[in-house]
Formats: structure tokens, C-alpha cells, sequence
């Protein structure tokens, strides 16, 4: 620690102690949960992801794309799953079809086991 406080005393950057959180088990970090066991996805992100409704529009796909997208490493075969999607991100009537429904489920399901 002591090496960690000389590099940001020389690089000229100043810590605030109260807005500083050491000796922590878990913090949140950049929409991160950083713990011993590695990291993770945050809790409350993965509620709303787990509630979201399907898109209606271009806009709303492009939100849940998105959103989704920042956490698109913990998921093996996101690409697989949003291909179709993807597809439609730049279409000006959003055509959802029963096969991108059931992935958006799949995705969702994949995004409730959290993975670390």
C-alpha cells in the first residue's frame, strides 16, 4: 500500500481518507463488483436486466443493446445471441421476431447467473 500512495504522491495526485475506501471485502468499481473471488456484475444491474421488456423500437433496442453490451464478457456466445439484433440497430421500424425473443430470454437467463 505504502508503494501505491508514493506513486500517486509523485504523480502529483491527492487522495481524499474520506472518499477513500480501503479494507474493503467488496466495492463497486466502474459498474463492477470487485471481490476476492474475482469480478462480477453488480447486483442491482443485473435486476434491471433481469426485468427489462422486450424492445418495441429501434431506440429501445439500441438501449438494451447497449446497456447490456458493457457486461457482454461475462456472457459466452453474446455475440451468437445479439447477432440478429444487432442487425436491426440502424433499421427504422424495429421488426422483433419470435427468434430474437427467444434469445433476448436466453440472454437473460444467462445474465441471472452472474457470473464472476
Amino acid at each position: 500500500m505504502r508503494q501505491v500512495f508514493e506513486a500517486h504522491r509523485k504523480a502529483g495526485i491527492k487522495l481524499k481518507a474520506k472518499k477513500s475506501k480501503l479494507f474493503q471485502k467488496k466495492i463497486q468499481y466502474l459498474g463492477h463488483m470487485l471481490s476476492q473471488e474475482g469480478i462480477g456484475m453488480v447486483p442491482e444491474y443485473v435486476e434491471r436486466i433481469k426485468n427489462w421488456p422486450p424492445p418495441k423500437t429501434v431506440a429501445e433496442l439500441n438501449s438494451v443493446l447497449g446497456f447490456y453490451g458493457y457486461y457482454r464478457t461475462f456472457i459466452p456466445e453474446y455475440a451468437d445471441l445479439t447477432c440478429e439484433m444487432n442487425a436491426q440497430k440502424k433499421a427504422t421500424k424495429l421488426e422483433w421476431t419470435p427468434g430474437m425473443d427467444e434469445q433476448f430470454q436466453q440472454l437473460k437467463d444467462k445474465f441471472q447467473n452472474a457470473p464472476i
